[in-house]
């Protein structure tokens, strides 16, 4: 009798450690996505932020064209030939 209450014993043992195992990798790979998620967003959110200065920077050029065409650099050169006397 005590055999069998030894080996059912060792038995439970066996599952239990195995179920803790399985439950721990579980945590541990919960854990990883987790993480994984977070470099993810992270590298989206500097794309963005990335995408978002180009658009600005390509808006700035742009509009300075513009304004380089709509008024044109007088010209303010010194005439020479006017001499003084």
């Amino acid at each position: 009798m005590r055999e069998l209450q030894c080996r059912s014993l060792l038995h439970l043992r066996h599952s239990m450690s195995a179920a803790v195992g399985v439950n721990t990798i579980t945590f541990l790979f919960h854990i990883a996505v987790g993480i994984a998620e977070w470099f993810r967003k992270r590298k989206e959110k500097k794309m963005d932020a990335h995408k978002q200065r180009q658009t600005l920077s390509k808006r700035v050029n742009e509009d300075s064209q513009r304004e380089f065409h709509l008024h044109p650099q007088l010209d303010c050169s010194i005439d020479n030939s006017s001499q003084r006397i």
